[in-house]
C-alpha cells in the first residue's frame, strides 16, 4: 500500500508537470496521461504481490520508431514487462503520441505467470518437461530479464547497459538523444508562456526543474553504454544463447560518446532562454529558503547533470573494465575513450571564449584527472590521466593569447590545477 501510494503520487505529479511543460496540457492528453500512469503503476505493484521481481531490461522491446507507432504499440505493447522503471514515453509531437506508459502486462509477464501459476500436470516427469519447455524460451528477445542486482543506476555499478531504469526501446541511445532534443525544445518554448493571471511562477520553476531532471536521466542512460558489457545467462547449448560476456560494440560506444559531446558537454548544450530563467521562481510559503537564497542555481543544476555522467565514465571500475574487456573483444580502448572525452570537453571552444558552463565542466574534469593520478585507479587509467593533463596543458598554452579576460583567468586556474596534480612534491 505504501509503495503504491508513493508511486502513484510521485509519478503522476512528475508526469503531469512534464506533460504540461512539453505543451501537452490539454484535457484529452492529460486524461490519457493519467490513465496510462495509473494503469502502469497498479499493474506494477500487483506484479509484486504475485512475487515478480523488477525487470529493468523489459523496455528493450520496441524500436524508437515503434514506440510512437500506434499500431505497433497496440499489437506488441510498449514494453516486455510492467515491472521495469521506464522512461515516460513522450512523443516529439502530440500527433505522434501513443501510450505514455505500458497499460497491459507484457510478454515477459505472461511467460512468468505461466511458469509460476499455470496448473501442474499430475505426472511428475511430464510436469518437469512442461516447465523445462517454458524455461527454454528465456532467450527470446521479448522475454529479456534483468533485476535490481543487474541494473546500472549507480555510477560504476553492474555491467550490462540494457538493464537500466528510465530508458526505452531497443536503441536506448537514439531514444535518449531524441528525448534530450525534446527537452531542449520544450525549455525554449516555455519562455513564451506565462501562468494565468493571479498565479505565482511556481509552475515555471517546477517545469524547468522537471525538464532538467528528464535531461539528466537520458544523459545517464547514454553514458552506461561506454565501457559496457552485455550479459547472457543462458545455459550451455540452449537455443538462442550467446557467450556470457560480450563487450558493447565499439560503434555503439562511440555513438554514445558523440551524443554526450553534443547534448551534454557542448558549449550550447544547456542554453535556456534568459526570460525563462528570470521567471523560474518558487512561490514563497512560510520560511522557504530560510537557509538559502531563492535565485535559480542554473550552473549547479547543469554541472550536476554533467557530473552524473562523469561519475560513471571516470569511475575506477568502469575504466578498469574497459581495459579488461579489451582482452575479449572490446575495440573501444581506454586511450580512445579518454581522448574522445577530453575532446568533447575542450575542443569546441579551443580557439575562443569559454562560457561559464564550460568553465565549470572543464575544471571538474581536470580535478577528476588529478585525483586519478594519485589514488584508487589501475596503472593504465593513471597513465591516461597523466597523458590527458599534459595534453590539456599544451592546449591551454596555445589558446591563451586569443582569449578574453574571463577565459584567460579560467586558463590560468586550470593550469594551476594541472601543475599541482603533476607536482609529485605536492
Amino acid at each position: 500500500y505504501c509503495t503504491l501510494g508513493q508511486g502513484l503520487k510521485m509519478n503522476t505529479v512528475f508526469a503531469q508537470v512534464a506533460a504540461g511543460s512539453a505543451g501537452y496540457g490539454d484535457d484529452e492528453l492529460n486524461t490519457r496521461l493519467m490513465h496510462d500512469t495509473m494503469h502502469y503503476l497498479i499493474l506494477h505493484e500487483l506484479g509484486h504481490t504475485l512475487g515478480m521481481n523488477h525487470n529493468m531490461k523489459a523496455t528493450n522491446l520496441l524500436t524508437p520508431e515503434q514506440a510512437f507507432d500506434a499500431e505497433a504499440v497496440a499489437e506488441l505493447g510498449l514494453a516486455g514487462s510492467v515491472m521495469d522503471y521506464p522512461a515516460i514515453n513522450f512523443a516529439p509531437t502530440r500527433e505522434q503520441q501513443t501510450q505514455f506508459y505500458a497499460t497491459r502486462p507484457g510478454p515477459y509477464d505472461d511467460w512468468l505467470i505461466e511458469w509460476g501459476y499455470s496448473p501442474a500436470l499430475a505426472d511428475e516427469q511430464a510436469e518437469a518437461k512442461r516447465l523445462e519447455a517454458i524455461l527454454a524460451r528465456s532467450t527470446e528477445p521479448a522475454l529479456a530479464f534483468g533485476n535490481d542486482a543487474d541494473e546500472r543506476r549507480g555510477p560504476g555499478k553492474a555491467i550490462d547497459p540494457r538493464v537500466n531504469i528510465y530508458d526505452m526501446s531497443s536503441d536506448p541511445i537514439t531514444y535518449a538523444s531524441n528525448s534530450m532534443a525534446l527537452m531542449k525544445n520544450t525549455l525554449d518554448s516555455m519562455a513564451t508562456r506565462r501562468p494565468d493571471a493571479g498565479k505565482s511562477y511556481e509552475e515555471i520553476f517546477e517545469g524547468t526543474g522537471v525538464m532538467l531532471a528528464l535531461w539528466g536521466r537520458s544523459a545517464a542512460v547514454v553514458s552506461r553504454y561506454i565501457g559496457g558489457v552485455y550479459v547472457d545467462r543462458a545455459v550451455v547449448g540452449q537455443e538462442g544463447a550467446t557467450l556470457p560476456f560480450r563487450p558493447v560494440e565499439a560503434a555503439k560506444q562511440k555513438q554514445a560518446m558523440d551524443v554526450l559531446a553534443r547534448q551534454v558537454f557542448a558549449p550550447d548544450a544547456f542554453a535556456p532562454p534568459a526570460e525563462l530563467l528570470s521567471m523560474s521562481a518558487r512561490q514563497r510559503r512560510g520560511f522557504n529558503h530560510f537557509e538559502d537564497t531563492e535565485d535559480p542555481k542554473v550552473h549547479d543544476a547543469v554541472l550536476a547533470i554533467q557530473s552524473t555522467v562523469l561519475d560513471h565514465l571516470m569511475h575506477p571500475v568502469v575504466m578498469k573494465r574497459i581495459t579488461d574487456s579489451s582482452l575479449y573483444g572490446n575495440d573501444y580502448s581506454l586511450a580512445s575513450m579518454v581522448t574522445d572525452l577530453t575532446a568533447a570537453i575542450f575542443d569546441a571552444d579551443a580557439r575562443g571564449k569559454v562560457n561559464s558552463m564550460r568553465q565549470n565542466l572543464q575544471m571538474s574534469y581536470v580535478q577528476r584527472l588529478a585525483k586519478m593520478v594519485k589514488e584508487g585507479y589501475d596503472t593504465p587509467s593513471q597513465s591516461m590521466a597523466v597523458f590527458s593533463l599534459n595534453e590539456i596543458d599544451e592546449m591551454l598554452d596555445d589558446r591563451r593569447r586569443n582569449a578574453d579576460i574571463s577565459t584567460q583567468a579560467h586558463i590560468q586556474n586550470l593550469q594551476l590545477a594541472i601543475d599541482r596534480a603533476l607536482d609529485t612534491g605536492v
